[in-house]
């Protein structure tokens, strides 16, 4: 855990990925699965820089070992599979509590080939909440899946009422990741989008850089017309 502070808090994800799309659809799913289902200090990291950290695993065993490593800590996993990709993700602790194990597991280099003939990545349902990834933000797998994990719980966070939130909580396992071709169509959408990502600027990319945003399909034409055809 070198350079971070000891007493930060810290949302662990730990992947077995497949390819780029895959593994940061698992990333981002398994960091709204921890929210909704597991106890932690939520609102206390969420107050923060809501600090996320994904680590590799090479296969699924091995991610299953590693979740008995933080079991055995105390520290339960929410596990997601799509495709040929695994996630696993925990409710925030101290950044200096993370099992010896776990912290020696690979951060910086995550990243894997992308699906040339694949765009986006769906969960089962129907779409109704779309993560658009900007083209112009050159990012690794694990830093994209870091930003898109940021932006399913800014999604989910984000209501105000108890139907607003459980109508958001459902769209958990629906919601579509998608890169586009166009970064104007990106700014174009992060102007209305409900949640728009802005990077810290630790790793990969300038401070304050765009890096997701999140629209529903149904109340925003533009994706409609621009994304999707």
């Amino acid at each position: 855990m070198a350079g971070r502070d000891l007493a930060e808090l810290v949302q662990t994800i730990i992947v077995a990925p497949a390819s780029h799309e895959e593994t940061v659809w698992c990333a981002a799913a398994a960091a709204g699965d921890a929210l909704l289902t597991l106890p932690g200090p939520w609102e206390e990291w969420l107050s923060g820089p809501s600090t996320k950290t994904v680590r590799r695993v090479k296969t699924a065993e091995q991610l299953d070992k590693a979740v008995a490593v933080m079991a055995a800590a105390g520290h339960p996993a929410a596990t997601v599979a799509c495709g040929g990709a695994v996630a696993a993700g925990f409710a925030p602790i101290l950044a200096g509590d993370v099992p010896k194990r776990i912290a020696r597991l690979q951060v910086s280099g995550l990243d894997v080939p992308p699906d040339p003939d694949r765009q986006s990545v769906t969960g089962e349902g129907d779409v109704a909440v779309v993560l658009v990834v900007n083209p112009a933000a050159a990012m690794t797998t694990g830093k994209t899946a870091a930003q898109a994990a940021h932006a399913l719980v800014g999604w989910l966070t984000g209501p105000a009422t108890p139907a607003q939130r459980a109508a958001h909580a459902a769209s958990l396992a629906t919601f579509e990741l998608r890169t586009l071709a166009s970064p104007a169509m990106f700014d174009r959408l992060a102007l209305r989008s409900k949640v728009t990502i802005r990077d810290a600027g630790r790793t990969e990319i300038q401070p304050g850089t765009r890096t997701i945003c999140v629209v529903t399909q149904p109340e925003d034409a533009a994706f409609e017309a621009g994304v999707r055809r």
